[in-house]
């Protein structure tokens, strides 16, 4: 998938959406473009955004001559559930009590998401939307299922998960930088793992470190 980020106030392919929760973490209107609109972009400065498939070329080249530019390339990942049954013993279910210290980890661990390689957005605003996105969940505003790893004593990541009858789709998945290189990610990812379900999972096509390691 494409993501472009608009940078001008051409009229051209609207009929946005507005992102309200999005329009209050960068305190400016968000929108964003649904599939083959037609409508005018909105007026006024505002920050506005759009998924394209990678084979549609052509809506791609309409965007750019509209202002957008392509800022991240999706990759989605899929599996079936492990036959193992092994939990590690660093894991638990998310706790009420745990929401801080999960803000603070996705409020610091993140260098590659679409907010961070956006030059329109500094570290501090995609540093606060990580950590605002994934305290959603504590507000039951943002998935269903949070787990939590825990090393040396210390909350050091969590997984995020949006489920559904068929497929388990990862959110938001996180550790923290001092705790990176033991294997919580991995630990978290099968953790998350439901018989029956079958795991989704997306990063950026530049983010080596999320599907090399």
């Amino acid at each position: 998938m494409r993501r472009l980020n608009r940078k001008s106030t051409n009229s051209l392919l609207g009929g946005f959406q507005p992102d309200l929760w999005l329009s209050q973490q960068i305190g400016r209107p968000a929108y964003r473009m649904p599939p083959d609109s037609t409508d005018d972009l909105p007026p006024g400065p505002c920050f506005c955004y759009a998924k394209v498939p990678v084979q549609n070329v052509q809506r791609s080249q309409a965007l750019a001559s509209a202002g957008f530019f392509l800022v991240e390339t999706l990759v989605t990942y899929q599996k079936q559930p492990s036959k193992n049954g092994v939990i590690d013993p660093r894991l638990r279910e998310a706790r009420v009590e745990d929401s801080k210290r999960v803000q603070e980890i996705a409020g610091g661990a993140f260098r590659f998401s679409r907010f961070h390689v956006d030059p329109g957005f500094g570290p501090s605003i995609a540093n606060r939307i990580k950590a605002a996105w994934a305290g959603n969940y504590f507000q039951g505003q943002r998935g269903h299922r949070m787990l939590v790893a825990e090393e040396q004593g210390c909350l050091a990541g969590f997984i995020l998960l949006v489920e559904g009858t068929e497929v388990s789709a990862v959110d938001l998945i996180a550790v923290d930088p001092a705790f990176q290189g033991k294997g919580l990610g991995a630990a978290l990812l099968l953790g998350a793992e439901t018989k029956g379900r079958q795991m989704t999972a997306g990063t950026q096509k530049t983010n080596l470190p999320s599907y090399l390691s």
